[in-house]
This record gives structure tokens, C-alpha cells and sequence, in this order.
């Protein structure tokens, strides 16, 4: 092994050794499901401001109704002036008059001195005005009574009464406790004509109110004025390929909004906060009664979401003021600022927080947006398509504009389509050819705060190799098949049998998932043709989607003893696949999809899959067995650094043709043991230093050909044990602590130790 061999292992297991210690920190606190916003980015609770009324009277969702006053709900209690014993009703209402610094509550139906009687018992977590009528989701009963089912009623004179429709969610449909989307003063500044429905997905069938775990929560929209009919509902079915949404009334077709692997409440509260721009949301998470809050943000009522705010144990809500035992949280629309930054959140809980309270606070927000967007990379893999991703996220109408993207040699925009997350944007084109360097110009693209792109070019070459694209489900993701890989997003199984699969993509899917049902549950972009395998759980009778498919008489194997997935096979051209659902009962397992390019397909001439996710800075890490050819032509006008790192044991040719005239570091490691011949080509133009350390115990021809006109220092240290010309090798046993070739291994610490020393003088000289 040779030294610069030794020095790469040891610093791999001191990052390995670092890595476990860094998981088994961070698992003293649950993580947030989705990364941190970059526009919210912090949320500060003024406890000074705190109030509380109503003593034993929890809930309180709230609207602010067309005459001025918000009108709020709550439960079990006597309301505002009452107690849990004075004038205590199951589910009343209350009118909430004035200023967030000297408002009053009276209670309008039921409670202690209500001005209305109290009609029914029960429980509601959503309530509206839109046209100056009051609109409200009550469940029956109390505690998991109320999954029983939600029924929407409606008061015309401001809660004095109020009439139910004569329909209802049940419980078998898994849609619980449902809230209701506010905006500002009786539904002002609504995105549109649909009045939006938040539903918590019930998870199993609780003895108590607690945390569903894995929490989901689903969308539904319906037409102003249409609240009280049923088919009017329809559910959010996913993006299509346009990255708009996709409704149904088909409630088995539903996928969720919002989802975290911790859990989310039996409640959750959604208001649009105009003054940012951002749908807020707040639910909790983990354990229920624990001022576990988690607040979220979005630029769509369906997401997709970025994290506020995630309190748990030594941050719980309330922490070192209140009690931390909270349950529900929402926002006064009436009561926040033009600009959004200051608000007043509404909460509930038991004990002393069984009551109504108020705390004023204010978010920290980005600085003003002055800058256009700019595109970060273009990437062509199929001839007639083209992807480019900018810094920011992108005002739709404009990005969707195919006027403001022009194409030369001849090519033309047919059309622009944002996708999913707000800052990527697929062009369809006429035909790419291989070879040549487009370039893509960009003019009149906005982002969200309205700067508008004036004359951006990005350059790219269409380069045609497989991949996989537009997974349609939240959290899948794309990994290499072979044994001790993960088997799912939400459990810790993993593969102990992988057939002819291994070194395949697979699509790593989340069992949780093993109910779904249709025959889209799941699609996804092939680029190229491919051969698509469902790895099925073997106690799962055979969806009908897949009878057309081939039995592999073959299985994959999982930790999970005794279960296994029998393969099926069906070939695909390139474009979209659709798979159906598992159809479980819930005892199954979700299905597992491996993907493996068609002969010809696939750029590389091995017999490996490559899976290049990557938009911006170039890193390759190859590591190759095989008995073909590997050729790379790497063709870079960057000014960033290019790494690869290539370890061989092949008998055939490696041909790596690089042509740079960047400006910074390029770093070659090559390790090679086959028998052939090593050809690296490298025309340099640069103005820094090209470190290309080579180690060979090789029995044939290594020819280095660099050609450089720059005026830096170029090192290059060739370590050779062999008996031809240009001729070297080297003993690799992969591991952390075996080492070969003692001399040589120490020769090239020595070598490298020195050719660090040299960097590091020169790089001191420059900073002098």
C-alpha cells in the first residue's frame, strides 16, 4: 500500500470514528422533518404579554368574522368567566372584542352567562368566516370520541346557532379533527375561490389523545359557498409533472401534505400570514402534552415546508415562564402586524394552561431581497429536455414563461415547467446533439420578491446516460442495491440478499406506505430505457397492476426474518412509470423498485449503474472491478475544484481526458493493479497548483502527457515498484490497518509529506 494509500484509509476511519459519535449526540433530541427556513429564521415569544382567562376551558381555534370581532370555540369548561364547574358545556363558543393589548371575552353559545344556550356536546379544532358566515368541524364527544367522525356546520348569525350537514368524514376514512385555512378579516386575501381543509391521518385506533406516529397530515379544498356539500370536497393528490397540484375526490388517491416521522398532533392549526407571505402551520410532535410545538412555513397551502420552530424537553414551548404541558396553538390573523413580524399566538393545554392564553411575539425574518435570481447549473441527460436550477425560489408565471429562455445552435424552448421545489425549471426542447456546448440565456425570470433576471447565460453539453427523475412520493430517494443498504425511509431494515441486483439503483421507499392503493401510486422519470423490478412482500396477494408483469422465480432478502420479496420484471421505455399500490392489509411490507438500464442504455461502458445527483461543484469517487473499459472525458471551465479519486483493479483500459482552464486545485489519486495501460491526457491553463500523485504496481505502459501554461508549480510524484517503462504498483487490501509494501507505503508518506510542506510555503508566500 502505498503511502498516499495509508494516509486516505486512516483519515476515512477517524471521519467514520467522528460520524458515530455525531449520531449518537443527536439522538438526544428529535430531529425537525424538514430543514430549516430561510426566511423565517427565528421566532421570538414576549412572556411579559401573557394572558389567561377561562380557567378550565382548553382549545380555542379562532377567526376573525366579518363585524370585527374573532369568534373562537372551546371545550369543556364554562368559557370566559366560568370554570370547569361553573357553567361547564362540552363544546361552546365565545366573541373576542378588541385590541391584542385590551381585548374581553363573552361567551356567545353556552358557558357561564352565554348569551345562547349550548345545542350539542362535542369537540372542534377548525373554525372560519367567509361572507359572514361562520363555518366549523365538530367532532362528537370528547377525547378519541371524537375520531368517531367530523361533521361541517355553519352559524348565519355569528354562533347564536348553528346547523349541521347531514354527512360526515368517518373515522375508517382515517380523516380526524380537521382545521380550517385562515386569511385575514372574514377570508380577505384568500389565494382563491377554494376554502382549504386540514386533516390529521389517524394512526391505528388510540385508547387516548397522543401523538400519531408516523404523522401525516392531509389536504382537502372545496369551493366558496360549498362547504356544506360533500362532493364538492376533493383531496390533494400529489404534483404533477408541471409541479402544480393534483386534486381527486377520491379519498383513497389522497398523499399527504406534511409529514413527520415523529409524529403530529391530534390537532393542527394553519393561518396565512399576508405580511410574509407564508402559510403557517403549528402541530405537535413526539409526545403529546409537552409543549412539543413544532411551526412550520410554506409558499403553497401544500408545502412544501420548512421548519420555524421545533421545541422538545429543554426548549419545550413556554419553557421557564408556563408550564410545559401545551397541546394546541394558533394564530390571531386580527391581531398580527401588516408585516408580519409581530404576532399574537393563541394556546391551550392542562393544568394551569386548561384555559385560554395569549403571548405576543415576533418572528425574525431575512433581510429584503434585492438580488435577480441566478442559475446555479443546466443539466441535459435526455436530447429534448434540459434542467436548470437557480439560487432561489421562482415566481411561477414567469418561470413558466418560455419566452424568457433562449437556446443557440439552433434550439427551441417548447416549453417551461417549475418544478416542485420552487427553484427548478425543466425546458422542453427540440433536439440536443452529443458534443456540443450550448448555451442557455435567461431574461425576464423572476423570483418571489419580484427582481427580475436580465441576461444570465449558463452553459452545458447534453450528455446521454441514464438516470432517475421526478420520484412522486415525499422522502424517497435513490441508493445502489447490495446487501447491508437500507430497506425503507421509516425502519431500520436492511438487505441480506440482493439476486443479480447488486450495484443497481433502487428506490428506497417508506413502509409506512404498505396500504396504498391505485394505480399511480408511485411514479417516476426514466431517461432511459430500463428494465423496472418490484421486489413484493411474499404474504401480499399479487396487485392487479402488476399481472402483466414476469416472475422472477427470485426474492430479495431482509433483516426482517422470514419475509421476503418475490421480484417481478417488466421492461419500460424512457419517459414516466407509474406503479400502484401495495394494497396491504397492514401487516405487509411496502414494495421495494430496482431499476437497471437496458443494453445500450447506459453511458458507461461498464457493468455497474452510476447515480449522478449532483448540480453544482463535480466530486467523481470511482471505484471500479470490472474487466471493461472506463473512459471519462472531463471537459471543465469551472473555477472551483475537481476531485477524483479512482481506485482500479480492472485488466482493461482507463482512458481520463481532462481539459481545464479554471483557476484552482486539481487533485488526481490514482490507484491502480491491473496489467494494461493507464493514457491520462491533461491540458492545464491555470494559474495555481496540479498535484497528481500516482501509484502503480502495474506491469505495462503509463503515459502522463500534461501540457501546462500556467505559472504555478506543478508536483509530480510517481512512486514505481514495476519492471517496464513508466511502470509502478501497489497492494490495497481495503481496509483500515493492513498496509503492504511497507518502504513504498513510507517512501510516500515522506513524498507527501513534503509535497504538503511545498503547498503550504507557497500558499504562506501568497498570503504574505
Amino acid at each position: 500500500m502505498s503511502g498516499t494509500k495509508i494516509f486516505i484509509k486512516i483519515f476515512s476511519c477517524s471521519i467514520a470514528v467522528l460520524s458515530v459519535a455525531a449520531v449518537i449526540t443527536s439522538t438526544a433530541r428529535a430531529a425537525a422533518p424538514y430543514s430549516k427556513s430561510d426566511s423565517i429564521t427565528g421566532v421570538e415569544f414576549k412572556w411579559d404579554t401573557h394572558k389567561r382567562y377561562a380557567s378550565g376551558s382548553d382549545n380555542w381555534p379562532i377567526t376573525w368574522a366579518d363585524d370585527g370581532n374573532q369568534y373562537a370555540s372551546w371545550g369543556d369548561g364554562g368559557g370566559f368567566g366560568g370554570s370547569n364547574s361553573d357553567g361547564r358545556v362540552s363544546l361552546g363558543f365565545a366573541r373576542i372584542e378588541g385590541d391584542k393589548g385590551s381585548y374581553k371575552g363573552k361567551n356567545v353559545w353556552g358557558g357561564k352567562g352565554g348569551e345562547n344556550a349550548a345545542q350539542f356536546d362535542g369537540k372542534s379544532y377548525g373554525i372560519v368566516s367567509i361572507a359572514g358566515v361562520l363555518y366549523m368541524w365538530r367532532g362528537p364527544g370528547s377525547g378519541t370520541d371524537s375520531y368517531q367522525d367530523a361533521r361541517i356546520y355553519k352559524s348565519t348569525n355569528h354562533a347564536a346557532s348553528w346547523s349541521g350537514a347531514d354527512w360526515t368524514f368517518t373515522k375508517s376514512t382515517r380523516l380526524i379533527m380537521p382545521t380550517i385555512l385562515n386569511f385575514g378579516k372574514d377570508y380577505a386575501g384568500a389565494r382563491d375561490q377554494y376554502v382549504y381543509h386540514y386533516f390529521i391521518r389517524l394512526q391505528g385506533d388510540p385508547g387516548s389523545l397522543e401523538v400519531h406516529k408516523p404523522g401525516k397530515i392531509d389536504l382537502a379544498r372545496v369551493p366558496r359557498g360549498k362547504l356544506m356539500d360533500k362532493n364538492s370536497y376533493e383531496f390533494f393528490a400529489g404534483l404533477d409533472g408541471q409541479g402544480n397540484p393534483a386534486w381527486t375526490p377520491d379519498q383513497s388517491q389522497r398523499k399527504p401534505v406534511f409529514e413527520d416521522g415523529n409524529g403530529v398532533g391530534w390537532n393542527v392549526s394553519v393561518s396565512y400570514n399576508a405580511g410574509l407571505g407564508r402559510y403557517i402551520l403549528c402541530t405537535e410532535h413526539t409526545k403529546s402534552l409537552s409543549g412539543n410545538l413544532g411551526m412550520f412555513e410554506a409558499k403553497e397551502p401544500w408545502g412544501p415546508w420548512k421548519t420555524v420552530y421545533y421545541a422538545e424537553g429543554g426548549n419545550a414551548f413556554g419553557k421557564g415562564h408556563i408550564q410545559t404541558n401545551t397541546f394546541f396553538w394558533n394564530f390571531s390573523n386580527k391581531w398580527m402586524s401588516n408585516n408580519g413580524k409581530d404576532f399574537v399566538l393563541v394556546f391551550s393545554g392542562i393544568n394551569n394552561n386548561d384555559s385560554w392564553n395569549t403571548v405576543q411575539g415576533s418572528f425574525q425574518v431575512a433581510a429584503p431581497d434585492t438580488t435577480p435570481p441566478k442559475p446555479m447549473s443546466a443539466v441535459s441527460n435526455v436530447p429534448t429536455r434540459v434542467r436548470v436550477v437557480f439560487d432561489e425560489d421562482l415566481d411561477r408565471a414567469s418561470a413558466q414563461d418560455k419566452g424568457n429562455y433562449s437556446i443557440n445552435h439552433g434550439i427551441v424552448v417548447d416549453s417551461a415547467l417549475l418544478q416542485g421545489d420552487g427553484k427548478s425549471v425543466v425546458l422542453n426542447t427540440t433536439e440536443h446533439q452529443e458534443g456540443v456546448t450550448y448555451t442557455l440565456t435567461i431574461d425576464g425570470v423572476k423570483d418571489m420578491a419580484g427582481n427580475t433576471a436580465r441576461g444570465e447565460n449558463i452553459s452545458y453539453i447534453y450528455v446521454d446516460r441514464f438516470a432517475v427523475t421526478d420520484i412522486s412520493r415525499p422522502g424517497y430517494k435513490l441508493d445502489t442495491l447490495s446487501v447491508g443498504k437500507p430497506v425503507y425511509i421509516d425502519r431500520d431494515y436492511t438487505f441480506t440478499n440482493v439476486y443479480k441486483l447488486g450495484g443497481r439503483i433502487y428506490i428506497v421507499t417508506a413502509n409506512d406506505d404498505k396500504t396504498g392503493t391505485g394505480d399511480d401510486f408511485l411514479t417516476f422519470g426514466l431517461t432511459k430505457a430500463a428494465r423496472v423490478y418490484v421486489g413484493l412482500d411474499q404474504r401480499l396477494s399479487v396487485p392487479s397492476w402488476l399481472s402483466g408483469w414476469t416472475p422472477e422465480g427470485a426474492y430479495l432478502e431482509t433483516t426482517n426474518a422470514g419475509i421476503h420479496m418475490d421480484l417481478y420484471s417488466m421492461d419500460f421505455e424512457a419517459g414516466m412509470v407509474s406503479l400502484g399500490g401495495p394494497e396491504g392489509t397492514g401487516a405487509e411490507s411496502m414494495y421495494t423498485v430496482v431499476l437497471v438500464p437496458k443494453s445500450g442504455s447506459d453511458a458507461d461502458t461498464d457493468s455497474d449503474t452510476d447515480i449522478d445527483t449532483d448540480t453544482d461543484t463535480d466530486i467523481d469517487t470511482d471505484t471500479d472491478t470490472d474487466s471493461d473499459t472506463d473512459i471519462d472525458t472531463d471537459t471543465d471551465t469551472d473555477s472551483d475544484t475537481d476531485i477524483d479519486t479512482d481506485t482500479d483493479t480492472d485488466s482493461d483500459t482507463d482512458i481520463d481526458t481532462d481539459t481545464d482552464t479554471d483557476s484552482d486545485t486539481d487533485i488526481d489519486t490514482d490507484t491502480d493493479t491491473d496489467s494494461d495501460t493507464d493514457i491520462d491526457t491533461d491540458t492545464d491553463t491555470d494559474s495555481d497548483t496540479d498535484i497528481d500523485t500516482d501509484t502503480d504496481t502495474d506491469s505495462d505502459t503509463d503515459i502522463d502527457t500534461d501540457t501546462d501554461t500556467d505559472s504555478d508549480t506543478d508536483i509530480d510524484t510517481d512512486v514505481d515498484t514495476d519492471t517496464d517503462t513508466g511502470s509502478s504498483g501497489s497492494n490495497d487490501n481495503g481496509g483500515c490497518t493492513s498496509v503492504g509494501h511497507p518502504s513504498a507505503s513510507w517512501l510516500g508518506i515522506l513524498s507527501l509529506i513534503y509535497i504538503l510542506g511545498l503547498i503550504m510555503k507557497k500558499r504562506g508566500k501568497d498570503q504574505g
